[in-house]
C-alpha cells in the first residue's frame, strides 16, 4: 500500500467496476489491486415502502397519451 498503508489505511473504495461502459478504468482499477465484490439485490423495508412501491408500479391513468410525431 505504500504511503497509505503507513498512514494506517487498510482499504480504499474505488467505486463500481463497469467493464462494459468504462473498460479502461476497470482495467486500471484491477491492475491497481482492486478486488471485485458481488453484492445481492438491495431492498428497502420501512413503514410505507410497500404502499409507495404499489403506487409507482401502476400504469399511468387513462386519457394521458404521448403523441409520437
Amino acid at each position: 500500500w505504500g504511503w497509505l498503508g503507513r498512514l494506517g489505511v487498510g482499504a480504499v473504495a474505488v467505486g463500481p467496476l463497469d467493464t462494459d461502459g468504462a473498460p479502461g478504468l476497470a482495467r486500471f482499477k484491477l491492475g491497481a489491486g482492486a478486488r471485485p465484490l458481488l453484492f445481492g439485490a438491495t431492498r428497502i423495508s420501512a413503514p410505507g415502502t410497500a404502499l409507495a412501491a404499489r403506487l409507482t408500479a401502476r400504469p399511468p391513468a387513462t386519457g394521458h397519451r404521448a403523441e409520437i410525431a
